[in-house]
């Protein structure tokens, strides 16, 4: 059963999505979210996989602003490793799935590895960048994809940590001995 705030929530979602239909920079005046944001919001049972790749594919076509954050300050490579929640069954999207994601923002023609205008290395209002979200929340997939779209692994978490301190943690299977 879908509660009123998350109805509200795919509700205006999908309100920024038809806007942007006719204006791919519309950004929401109360949010501040882009049609990148709506996407990435909206639950599985809302929108599957298959269309929000095409979805993603069609606007990032029509050149939408890459690298605009809402007004919480989260940026559309941020909003894509979330969750995208399933409703009915309760199963999140895989991490090889939301790294077909990334990779659709990331790069313009993937097999010439031509890139698009995007930052991999933005930070959020927490200094974040989305290769340390990704690690952190263990999707070595969208890791990968990350790395391969130039995100700085040196990089550091604000100004305190170096996110190669963060690795072991997050995927120690990967630590060779």
């Amino acid at each position: 059963m879908t509660s009123g705030r998350e109805f509200q929530l795919q509700q205006r979602s999908w309100t920024i999505i038809v806007h942007a239909t006719m204006d791919p920079g519309y950004v929401d005046p109360e949010t501040g979210d882009s049609v990148l944001h709506a996407l990435s919001k909206l639950t599985q049972d809302a929108l599957p996989r298959h269309e929000l790749l095409s979805k993603l594919r069609l606007f990032v076509s029509a050149d939408v602003d890459l690298n605009l954050p809402n007004k919480a300050m989260e940026y559309p490579l941020v909003a894509l490793l979330r969750s995208r929640r399933r409703l009915e069954s309760g199963h999140d999207e895989t991490g090889a799935q939301k790294s077909k994601y990334l990779e659709t923002l990331i790069w313009m023609d993937p097999r010439a590895t031509v890139p698009n205008r995007i930052n991999v290395n933005i930070q959020d209002g927490a200094r974040l960048s989305a290769l340390y979200h990704a690690a952190l929340m263990g999707q070595p997939e969208s890791v990968k994809s990350l790395i391969d779209g130039g995100a700085n692994v040196n990089g550091r978490i604000g100004e305190l940590i170096p996110f190669l301190v963060l690795w072991p943690l997050t995927f120690p299977s990967l630590i060779c001995h």
